[in-house]
């Protein structure tokens, strides 16, 4: 008889547990920081923004009240930011007889301000000299309609954009249009901001789309968006 009968199981959850966070969190903050070196930043910064990132992914910072009433589920505040849980979404929130309240148009902290921030920093950091070339504006402009054709409208969920979509097509415009010793920024910035144009901005200003949404919070960069923004920055990043 063994003299500790539990402790094979306990080293076998363990062992699960170290290769679930190895490959859940540790392979792809390596992989992220990894990325923004190819960008110029030092591991400990690229580190901290992917957690950053990570966990500013659950929290939004609300800009304005639309005028259309909705039921409001899932949706809870946190100090000056508002949190989103994944859990508790009804299944069928077409049945809740819920208080209607004034929808909520947010920008959340990991999907939108964090790329927003780092893109302004990597165009200033060249003296916007980026900026003012053509193919990168061309860059720009293909991740975004691709972005814009492919968002599907979920109702009693907001906008939800295909994970492949911009890291594709940021690959894709990058390898074609930028300089090789400028495309990690061009392939950063133009599949970052593309992916939050065509995937949330540029359907938040057009009224059709505005009609068909009826979530309790619009997220710009935040769920149905964020892996989308996210592997546009990183992925593309990489294979740059």
């Amino acid at each position: 008889m063994p003299l500790f009968p539990g402790l094979w199981a306990v080293l076998f959850l363990l062992t699960v547990l170290g290769g679930v966070f190895a490959l859940f969190v540790l392979l792809p903050a390596s992989l992220a920081a990894g990325a923004f070196a190819k960008l110029g930043l030092t591991p400990p910064q690229g580190f901290f923004l992917f957690f950053l990132t990570f966990l500013g992914r659950a929290l939004d910072i609300p800009v304005r009240r639309t005028s259309r009433l909705v039921r409001q589920f899932g949706v809870s505040p946190l100090g000056p930011f508002l949190y989103v849980s994944p859990f508790s979404r009804p299944a069928k929130p077409e049945v809740i007889l819920a208080e209607l309240s004034e929808q909520t148009v947010a920008v959340n902290v990991g999907g939108c301000l964090v790329p927003v921030i780092l893109s302004g920093y990597l165009l200033a950091r060249q003296q916007w000299v980026l900026a003012q070339s053509p193919w990168f504006w061309l860059c720009l402009v293909l991740v975004a309609v691709a972005s814009f054709a492919a968002v599907r409208v979920v109702p009693h969920f907001g906008l939800r954009l295909p994970l492949w979509v911009p890291p594709f097509a940021t690959i894709v415009t990058a390898a074609l249009f930028a300089p090789v010793e400028l495309a990690p920024t061009v392939a950063y910035v133009a599949g970052s901001l593309g992916a939050l144009l065509g995937g949330n901005v540029l359907h938040l200003l057009d009224p059709r789309t505005r009609d068909r949404l009826d979530a309790p919070l619009i997220s710009i960069g935040g769920a149905g968006t964020f892996g989308g923004v996210f592997l546009a920055g990183v992925l593309s990043v990489l294979l740059s």
